[in-house]
């Protein structure tokens, strides 16, 4: 086993955010392109990870080195062609209304990770950066909910087929040095059901879900990592003792 295993390994954890959220909770297609023009990626070279639309690591990186993380505050962010009305009005929604719905979608997630990756304490979470501390940044852009928690939503006659979209931006940071180590994009697309009333439970339910399968894949990812790169140590130990 080589270093290069490790850091390919150690890519695949956004991957498993993406790869549950589609397919898990959604299905996939491509990111708009003006998402993908607006990143940096200097320095990062294409991997293929299946069930992942894009995804670029940096060459040479030991993963291995981070056993925590620091995760920073989602962002979340609206698709720009999404016009959003109040219910039983033709009036658009307040930027307070458009922050709350901001929390429906970032707390769910943030909540599901600190449960989830810090759990049994192989890689806590923690608030300060340091040696062997990978700050992980969470981006959601181009949400659309079929059916938005704002006031009076829950009497108001929401048909769809689905809760929505979203595209996942996700990013792996040397939290020393601030290097971008990972980047990955996917779009998670709720897949279309039969026409049905929707009303912002069963968008809370959908969100829910992805969030759960998504932080439980970040962790059982980090834990195999972690296995692998004891066994590569282990393996180098071995060979320095017989050198034949």
């Amino acid at each position: 086993m080589t270093k290069v295993q490790g850091w390919e390994f150690w890519a695949l954890v956004p991957a498993a955010l993406a790869l549950v959220l589609g397919g898990c909770a959604g299905t996939s297609g491509m990111p708009r392109p003006e998402v993908v023009a607006g990143a940096d990626w200097s320095g990062l070279e294409p991997v293929h990870m299946k069930g992942v639309d894009i995804a670029h690591v940096r060459r040479g990186v030991d993963f291995g080195a981070y056993d925590k993380v620091l995760l920073e505050p989602i962002e979340v962010e609206f698709a720009p062609d999404w016009e959003l009305l109040r219910p039983a009005s033709r009036f658009p929604v307040s930027e307070r209304d458009l922050e709350g719905l901001r929390k429906d979608v970032a707390e769910p997630l943030r909540d599901s990770l600190v449960r989830y990756i810090g759990r049994g304490g192989n890689y806590p979470l923690v608030e300060d950066p340091g040696p062997g501390v990978v700050r992980l940044r969470l981006r959601i852009v181009d949400v659309r909910l079929n059916a938005p928690n704002l006031e009076a939503s829950s009497r108001s006659e929401e048909w769809a087929r689905s809760a929505g979209e979203m595209t996942l931006v996700a990013e792996l940071i040397d939290a020393e040095t601030g290097v971008l180590l990972g980047r990955v994009i996917d779009r998670w697309i709720d897949p279309d059901g039969p026409l049905e009333r929707y009303t912002w439970v069963e968008n809370d339910l959908a969100i829910g879900r992805a969030a759960e399968d998504w932080a439980e894949a970040i962790r059982r990812h980090l834990e195999v990592a972690s296995i692998r790169n004891r066994m590569h140590g282990a393996g180098e130990g071995l060979k320095k003792a017989d050198p034949d």
